[in-house]
C-alpha cells in the first residue's frame, strides 16, 4: 500500500535519533516539516475552507497543521520527544522498511489530526463538538460500534457486522435522509446511534463504515431541523461533562487499584512509591480513552518514564510492563461498567 507521500531519505535517521534523544536542530526541523506536510494535506480533506472563517484558529491550513502536531514534539524533562520516542520504541525498526516507517509516522500524525479536527469543530461549532464527544463516550461505554481508522479518517462500524468495504460509502446527505426516517429531535445521541446501527445492518447497497464526522453532522441536522425545540437541542448534551468523566474515572481507578495494592505492595512485588506512580499513570491513561485522546500501551511507558526519568526501556519491559498493562485493563474495564450504568 502506498502512503501518497514521498519517502524522506533521512526519516530512519530522524526516528533513531528521536529514540536515542540525539536529534540535532537541523534534523528536528526536517522531522517537523515532514509531519507538518502530512497534517496539512489531511486537514484539507477534512475541513471545508468556509470553516476556517470562524476565526477560532486562524485562517489557513498551515497554522492548523502546526497546532495539530505540536503535542508530538513536546519534550520531557530530559529533552526527549516523549510521544515519538515511546511510539517508535514499540516498533521493530530494524525489520521495518522505509515505507513501513513512513506509514507508522503517518498513523500517529493522522491520529493527532483527527483529535485536532474534533477540537476545531468543537470550538468553532460548540453544538457539533458536544455531539462528537457524546458519540465517542457512547461508543466507548456501550461497545456498539467498532472504531476504524482508514487513511487518516475515523469511521464507525456496527459491532460484529460485515463492513461491506467493497461497496460505495454513504454520503452525509444519504445518512441524514436515512436517519430522519427513524430518529426524532428528542432522541439522545446513544438512541441516534442505535437507529443508525439498525439502518446500516439492514442494507446491502453501501459500505457499513461511516465517517465519524459525517455521523455527527447528520445527527446535528436532526437536532437543528425546523420544528425542533431550538438549535443545539438538549438531547445533544453530553451525558457527562469532561470534569465529571475525569472524576468518575479517578474514583473508579483508585477503587480498583486500591483493592490490588495488597497483592502488589504488601507482598513486596512493587514498592509503595512505585505503585503510586502506577496509579497516576493509569488514571491518566484511562481518562484519555474516555475524553477522545486515543491511548495505547506506548503511553503507559511514556507516562511512567515522565515520573521516573531514569527508567530504561529494558527495565520497563522486564519489570513494569506486564503489571502496568494488566492493572490498566482492570481499571478501564471497571470504568466502562460505571459509565455504562450512568448513560
Amino acid at each position: 500500500m502506498t502512503t501518497g507521500y514521498p519517502l524522506a531519505p533521512d526519516l530512519r535517521i530522524w526516528i533513531e535519533a528521536a529514540v536515542e534523544n540525539t536529534l540535532t536542530v537541523h534534523q528536528l526541523n526536517g522531522f517537523v516539516e515532514l509531519c507538518h506536510s502530512m497534517a496539512a494535506v489531511a486537514l484539507r480533506r477534512k475541513i471545508a475552507p468556509m470553516m476556517l472563517d470562524s476565526g477560532v484558529h486562524g485562517t489557513n491550513y498551515r497554522d492548523l497543521a502546526y497546532d495539530c502536531i505540536a503535542e508530538l514534539f513536546q519534550r520531557g524533562e530530559d529533552g526527549s520527544l516523549l510521544q515519538i520516542r515511546a511510539y517508535f520504541q514499540g516498533v521493530d525498526r530494524a525489520a521495518a522498511s522505509d515505507q513501513e516507517l513512513l506509514t507508522h509516522l503517518r498513523r500517529i500524525v493522522f491520529t493527532k489530526v483527527n483529535h485536532g479536527v474534533v477540537r476545531f469543530y468543537g470550538e468553532s461549532d460548540p453544538d457539533l463538538g458536544k455531539i462528537l464527544r457524546n458519540i465517542k463516550l457512547s461508543v466507548q461505554a456501550l461497545h456498539n460500534y467498532a472504531v476504524v481508522e482508514r487513511f487518516g479518517e475515523t469511521y464507525l462500524l456496527p459491532a460484529l457486522s460485515d463492513p461491506l468495504e467493497e461497496l460505495p460509502p454513504f454520503s452525509r446527505e444519504e445518512l441524514e435522509r436515512a436517519l430522519r426516517k427513524n430518529a426524532t429531535p428528542d432522541d439522545h445521541v446513544p438512541a441516534m446511534l442505535a437507529h443508525l446501527s439498525r439502518i446500516l445492518r439492514g442494507q446491502h447497497a453501501c459500505s457499513r463504515l461511516v465517517s465519524l464526522t459525517s455521523v455527527a453532522l447528520a445527527i446535528k441536522s436532526i437536532y437543528c431541523a425546523p420544528g425542533s425545540a431550538e438549535p443545539g437541542h438538549a438531547a445533544a448534551e453530553d451525558p457527562f461533562t469532561v470534569p465529571e468523566i475525569l472524576s468518575l474515572v479517578q474514583t473508579t481507578c483508585r477503587e480498583v487499584l486500591g483493592r490490588m495494592a495488597s497483592e502488589y505492595v504488601d507482598s513486596g512485588k512493587v514498592e509503595r512509591d512505585m505503585f503510586r506512580n502506577y496509579v497516576e499513570v493509569i488514571e491518566k491513561n484511562v481518562a484519555q480513552r474516555f475524553t477522545g485522546e486515543d491511548s495505547d500501551g506506548h503511553s503507559l511507558y511514556a507516562g511512567l518514564q515522565s515520573l521516573v526519568p531514569s527508567l530504561s526501556e529494558a527495565e520497563y519491559r522486564s519489570t513494569h510492563r506486564a503489571r502496568l498493562e494488566y492493572l490498566a485493563r482492570l481499571a478501564y474495564k471497571r470504568s466502562v461498567e460505571v459509565l455504562r450504568l450512568n448513560i
